[in-house]
Parts: C-alpha cells; sequence; structure tokens
C-alpha cells in the first residue's frame, strides 16, 4: 500500500509537470486576465477558504509549498480512494469490517463532495486522481515482484560494510541469518 501511495504521487508529479490545470477557484482571475471577464458561469467559482476562513492557497507562509496549477489529477480523493482500500482491505472478513466498511467508502465519497463544494477541483479532476491512484497498484506489485529483489541482490556488492549492514539488517543491528537478503525499507 506504502508503494501504491509513494508510485501514484510519482506518476501525479509527473502530470503536473507535463500538463499543468488550474483548479476552478482560480477560473475567476483567469478569465478577467485573459478573456475579459469570461462567461457569468466562470466568474461564480471562489476560494471557500479565503472567503471564510481568510487565507487561501496563495498565503505568503504557504506559497512556496503550493502549485496553483496541480489541480487534475486530484490526490485528495487518489489518496482517499487508495486510504478507503487499505481500511478495507485490513478489515476484510475481521469481526469489526462492519465498522470499518462504511469508514472507507465514505472517506473517497465525502471527498468528492468536499474538494468539488471548495472549487478545489472538478468531477474529472477526481476522476483522474482515481485512476492515477489505481495505477500505483501495478508499480507497487511490480516494485515488490522485481524491485526489491534485485536492489537486495546489488546491495550485497556494496563497497561501504557500515551501510550494508544498517540497510541489509534485522532493524537490531544484527545480521539476518537467511541466505536471502532483501532490503529493509
Amino acid at each position: 500500500m506504502r508503494d501504491a501511495f509513494l508510485a501514484s504521487g510519482a506518476i501525479a508529479l509527473i502530470v503536473y509537470w507535463l500538463y499543468p490545470v488550474a483548479p476552478p477557484r482560480e477560473l475567476p482571475a483567469l478569465a478577467r486576465e485573459f478573456d475579459g471577464g469570461g462567461p457569468v458561469y466562470i466568474r461564480g467559482f471562489f476560494d471557500t477558504m479565503r472567503e471564510y476562513l481568510g487565507y487561501g492557497y496563495q498565503a505568503q507562509s504557504t506559497r512556496a509549498f503550493v502549485n496553483p496549477y496541480a489541480a487534475m489529477p486530484s490526490l485528495h480523493f487518489g489518496w482517499d480512494l487508495l486510504l478507503g482500500v487499505a481500511i478495507v482491505w485490513a478489515s476484510w472478513h475481521r469481526r469489526w469490517m462492519w465498522l470499518t466498511m462504511p469508514i472507507g467508502i465514505f472517506l473517497p465519497a465525502s471527498q468528492v463532495l468536499a474538494i468539488t463544494v471548495t472549487a478545489n477541483h472538478f468531477f474529472l479532476d477526481a476522476a483522474a486522481g482515481g485512476v492515477v491512484a489505481l495505477m500505483g497498484f501495478p508499480v507497487a506489485i511490480g516494485l515488490q515482484r522485481w524491485g526489491y529483489p534485485t536492489l537486495g541482490r546489488a546491495l550485497r556488492y556494496l563497497p561501504l560494510p557500515g551501510v550494508k549492514r544498517l540497510i541489509l539488517s534485522d532493524g537490531k543491528g544484527e545480521r539476518e541469518s537467511t541466505a536471502k537478503i532483501t532490503p529493509r525499507f
């Protein structure tokens, strides 16, 4: 699951870099700048955080960490979808499944509502976020089957014994006694 999160984040970063897309909250300003005001329906979007909380994504304190043109795909939804899948998967056929199943379904469903109502994303952004998040699973499976074993074999020949001992240890500073060495990440 961890690898699926990381892989989907990497995929999304590539998409953000190749095809930057503005969120709905940016449409009124973009319409004023490029279209002389734009259609009435575009001017109706607004940043709910700035409107009701007094600050927004472009605040001085967060400006360095925010890409205002990273709306497509929505990792707000995609990662909530992965979290929902993880919750359901972890509790599948367990006693408390009746409690965790609704939570695992409610998280991504409520996130769609939250990101569209706050003008952070369109529904299409959420759908793309779900696809990108689910694309992380094949990458994660590939890492488990081929990537980590190859890395483990390569680390056996690492010339720095201290680093090799740290990476290939069992977590207590002692080397594993098995013949197959796999890294602990």
